[in-house]
């Protein structure tokens, strides 16, 4: 059994939807598979986690049976149903493993972000369907915001539709 907490480097977990990795273009694993709609289902339901093939290598030994092994994530037991390929685009934030989002009691059993309307944690990532402009997707998630955000007195949400760069613009022409 592998232990890993949240002052290992390289790490990092990500919680995310089961449709996540099909965001990405990813549609099958490396080894195993991704997450079921059933483990999304239901909060506390799956205590499931893919891992990079990065960690995979790096952290885990390359170890060709860890499919079915228990890790221990921030002292909780959590089953490895897949790897995902080297170089996934959806290594965003530098996450190494990805835990269905609906496994976060098991993290955290004593707070629970989905119960905390004030929470501010909620990253959303998609892609726009073909001939939705950007400008177009910001207007109709600024209108669901605000009606949730009618719902909380006090809370506002910021909502950015961006090209998912981290960078606005890049000037490569050597000026400061």
């Amino acid at each position: 059994m592998v232990t890993l907490d949240r002052t290992d480097p390289g790490t990092r977990a990500l919680l995310v939807s089961c449709n996540f990795f099909s965001v990405y273009g990813l549609d099958r694993a490396r080894a195993g598979r991704l997450f079921l709609p059933s483990e999304c289902s239901v909060p506390g339901q799956a205590p499931v986690v893919v891992v990079s093939e990065e960690l995979w290598r790096e952290r885990l030994g390359a170890d060709p049976g860890l499919l079915g092994k228990v890790l221990q994530i921030n002292e909780q037991a959590f089953t490895v149903v897949g790897i995902a390929p080297a170089g996934f685009s959806g290594r965003i934030n530098r996450g190494a493993l990805w835990i269905p989002y609906t496994a976060e009691p098991y993290l955290d059993p004593d707070e629970s972000r989905f119960r905390d309307p004030q929470a501010s944690w909620l990253v959303l990532n998609g892609r726009l369907a073909p001939g939705i402009s950007r400008i177009r997707a910001q207007s109709e998630v600024a209108i669901v915001a605000r009606q949730q955000d009618r719902l909380y007195p006090g809370r506002r949400t910021t909502v950015a539709v961006t090209d998912g760069s981290m960078l606005s613009q890049l000037d490569v022409s050597g000026r400061a």
